[in-house]
């Protein structure tokens, strides 16, 4: 029988693995990117820190895909509330309506948090943070690089559209992934 990987930090804090019958598992690094790291307005405190663990994970053996997603925004994007003109446009607060970019979609719409600006392209806050040994994933999926729209992680699922991002180089022709671990700082929810 196939097996899967399972982690967790015990109370010591040590890192810890059992092997559980089952099936192969593929890891998800979300966005561990400088802009996400406190101090920055959308910064969480200890970002930094789990840098080694994040390396711990993605080297080991019982991952079969190892993937790291990257907010990869233009400055222009339509979610910075700089994009937009007073007194409507305060980070956090302010919503706006959004059409959804797809050929014959536009008249649907919904609304859009306004956020500060962050993980701009080619800038240091966009990049994974450093230490991260980015050469071990098997993918880098690159999101939210289309200025007219939300950010790719949801947009598929709300509006019925797939926004393309980059991705890098498959290593493996063939991945059978059944379990799937997620390891991040940020999330969005709709409301």
């Amino acid at each position: 029988m196939p097996k899967h990987s399972s982690f967790h930090r015990n109370g010591g804090g040590q890192a810890a693995y059992h092997d559980v019958d089952g099936a192969d598992g593929a890891l998800i690094v979300v966005d561990m990117q400088e802009d996400f790291c406190y101090p920055n307005p959308l910064g969480v405190r200890g970002g930094r820190e789990l840098v080694p663990l994040i390396n711990e994970l993605i080297g080991y053996p019982g991952f079969v895909l190892r993937i790291a997603t990257q907010d990869f925004h233009p400055a222009t994007h339509i979610s910075f509330a700089t994009n937009h003109p007073a007194p409507n446009n305060k980070p956090f607060e302010s919503y706006i309506t959004m059409k959804n970019p797809a050929p014959g979609k536009e008249s649907i719409t919904m609304p859009q948090r306004l956020w500060p600006v962050h993980c701009v392209q080619h800038t240091p806050g966009a990049e994974l943070l450093p230490g991260i040994e980015k050469e071990k994933f098997d993918l880098i999926v690159r999101k939210g690089m289309d200025e007219r729209g939300i950010n790719a992680y949801v947009i598929e699922k709300v509006l019925g559209v797939l926004m393309k991002g980059t991705c890098g180089t498959r290593r493996k022709p063939n991945w059978l992934v059944t379990v799937l671990r997620l390891f991040g700082l940020m999330g969005q929810r709709l409301e």
